[in-house]
C-alpha cells in the first residue's frame, strides 16, 4: 500500500487526536506500507509532524533519512513499537498469509491498534483477516479497516457488504468508532469477463451502466475477550438460532485447523 505525503499529518494526527492510538502503543499494519511521494515534500512534512510531537532533532534526523523514508522509522520515532505483515517480507514486514494463518500465541491480546489499510480486500478469504485483527487486538484497543465498499471493480477480489459490517460489529460486540462511505467518481460497467450487461426486465442487451465508487472506514474497539464470532446470514425459522450457533461452532472447529 503506497502512503501519501500527508498520511502522518491527516490520518495518524487523527488517531492520536482520538484517543486510539497513544505514544507507547504496540501497532500493526496488515500489509507492508510504503510511501509513493516526492521525497523532498514527504522528509519536509514528516519533519514537522516529529516535531509537532516533541521529537528531538537528532531522533528526526535518522527517522527521516536523506532518501525516501521508511513508514515503520516514523512510527518508531513517535516511541510507538511497529509491526507489520505480508506474503513477500516487504519493507521489514513479518511473512504472514492472512488467507490461513492463526497467530502466534504470543502475538494473541497483544497490540493496541491493528490497521488493514486497504489489504483484506485483496485475499481470497478475508474473513480469517478479520479474524486474527480480533485475535491479536488487546481488549480495549483497537481495529480500523479501510476498503472499497461499492464498486472499485478491478481493486481486490472480495468487498464484504454493509450488511457484514453492520453484524461483524454487533455480533462481536464491539464498540463503534467511525463508520464513514466516502464517495468518488463513477465509471461505466465495462467488463472483460461479464461482457454482456442484460436489462432484467426486457432481457435485452444495454449500453454499459455507470457504477459509483464508494470506499469505506470503519473503526471499532475490541470490548471483551470472548472468540470471534463469524456473522451468519439467510437463516430464519424457528429453530433460526439453534443453526446459527451451530454455524458459528462448526467456524471455530475448523478455525482451530488453520496453520499456525
Amino acid at each position: 500500500m503506497g502512503l501519501s505525503t500527508a498520511y502522518f499529518s491527516w490520518n495518524v494526527q487523527a488517531w492520536l487526536d482520538a484517543g486510539w492510538l497513544k505514544l507507547g502503543s504496540v501497532f500493526i499494519d496488515f500489509g507492508a506500507q510504503e510511501f509513493y511521494a516526492d521525497a523532498a515534500e514527504l522528509r519536509r512534512e514528516l519533519d514537522s509532524f516529529l516535531r509537532k510531537h516533541g521529537v528531538a532533532q537528532d531522533r528526526i534526523a535518522a527517522a527521516v533519512g536523506n532518501d525516501m523514508p521508511m513508514v515503520r522509522a516514523i512510527y518508531e520515532a513517535l516511541g510507538i513499537l511497529y509491526y507489520s505483515v505480508d506474503v513477500d517480507g516487504a519493507h521489514g514486514s513479518a511473512f504472514f498469509d492472512l488467507n490461513s494463518f492463526a497467530p502466534p500465541p504470543y502475538w494473541e491480546n497483544t497490540f493496541d491498534f491493528v490497521n488493514n489499510e486497504g489489504t483484506l480486500e485483496h485475499l481470497a478469504n478475508p474473513v480469517n483477516g478479520f479474524q486474527v485483527a480480533h485475535e491479536i487486538v488487546k481488549v480495549g484497543g483497537v481495529i480500523r479497516h479501510n476498503f472499497p465498499l461499492i464498486g472499485w471493480r478491478e481493486h481486490g477480489f472480495l468487498y464484504p457488504t454493509t450488511k457484514f459490517y453492520a453484524h461483524l460489529c454487533g455480533d462481536n460486540g464491539y464498540e463503534v468508532l467511525k463508520a464513514k462511505a466516502e464517495l468518488s467518481e463513477s465509471e461505466p460497467f465495462e467488463d472483460a469477463f461479464f461482457k454482456y450487461v442484460i436489462d432484467l426486465n426486457t432481457q435485452c442487451k444495454v449500453a454499459a451502466p455507470q457504477v459509483t465508487n464508494i470506499w469505506g472506514e470503519l473503526v471499532y474497539r475490541k470490548t471483551s475477550d470472548r472468540p470471534f464470532v463469524i456473522p451468519v446470514d439467510h437463516v430464519a425459522g424457528p429453530n433460526a438460532a439453534e443453526a446459527r450457533e451451530r454455524l458459528i461452532a462448526h467456524h471455530r472447529r475448523v478455525a482451530k485447523a488453520r496453520i499456525s
